[in-house]
């Protein structure tokens, strides 16, 4: 009998340091179902599927024959990019599919895989600080309520699942995808993180792979339903301190020029 991990999507990023990290910590197997190809070093451990969630996962085909699911692990984005002809206050023509498809999708995914779930499984899905926040301009209102979808189906199927298999969703706020991140090289950008965030910089794609196996592998527990937001603090100050530093701040940058220039 064979065990798996389920990695769906994330194969630009976080999918891909979590496969590894999968191999380098467990013995299992794992079943990657994306619409990328993952950048990875092909083992006799993988399954590869390419699938853009048009349809729905027939995991009986997939996996084979008295496979047992350990984990499943959800990094879909949930929205496709940012059409040109988005509403004048904020969503697109593509909003149904973009908050219904994949989420759906992730239901059936879940349905299915109930007859394979060994006991004290894991499902970890990704969701982001945007289903409780608001960032007018950076994000469309289809993202928005994609995330937030995810976040109440975590606590739905917690209940459904139990005590079987635990649901849990991790919530992160910015993330620099590699060294050459405008979040990490830009000044203005990283000087307004350094503000408004108490740790001080933007989440790696590794620390979020690392969230999402202590999740998937059980080491953190009897934790179920839970959204975990990591956010790097950000949420523990108040809006107002935080314009007054960065205001104060470019004050204080202003003066020095003009004392530099005279």
């Amino acid at each position: 009998m064979s065990n798996f991990h389920i990695v769906v999507g994330g194969g630009s990023g976080i999918g891909k340091f979590l496969v590894n990290m999968i191999l380098k910590c467990s013995k299992e197997n794992i079943l990657i179902i994306d619409n990328y190809n993952f950048k990875i070093q092909k083992t006799k451990r993988l399954i590869f599927v390419k699938d853009n969630f048009s349809k729905e996962i027939n995991l009986k085909k997939l996996l084979p024959q008295k496979s047992k699911i350990k984990s499943i692990s959800f990094l879909i984005p949930q929205c496709k990019p940012r059409e040109q002809d988005i509403n004048k206050i904020g969503f697109t023509s593509n909003f149904i599919e973009n908050v219904g498809m994949n989420n759906a999708a992730l239901l059936h995914l879940i349905s299915s895989a109930i007859p394979y779930f060994c006991n004290a499984s894991s499902i970890v899905l990704v969701s982001s600080i945007l289903a409780n926040r608001v960032a007018i301009g950076d994000a469309t209102l289809d993202y928005h309520a994609s995330k937030a979808v995810l976040e109440s189906i975590t606590r739905y199927m917690s209940a459904q699942l139990a005590p079987k298999t635990m649901i849990n969703c991790l919530s992160p706020a910015l993330i620099a995808r590699n060294n050459k991140s405008a979040l990490l090289t830009q000044t203005n950008l990283r000087n307004a993180i350094k503000i408004s965030t108490p740790l001080g910089r933007p989440y790696q794609q590794k620390e979020i792979a690392r969230a999402i196996w202590s999740l998937a592998s059980g080491q953190l527990g009897f934790v179920t339903g839970q959204t975990i937001v990591m956010d790097g603090g950000s949420s523990v100050l108040e809006p107002f301190s935080i314009a007054r530093s960065m205001a104060s701040k470019i004050l204080r940058e202003s003066s020095k020029k003009r004392i530099l220039s005279d």
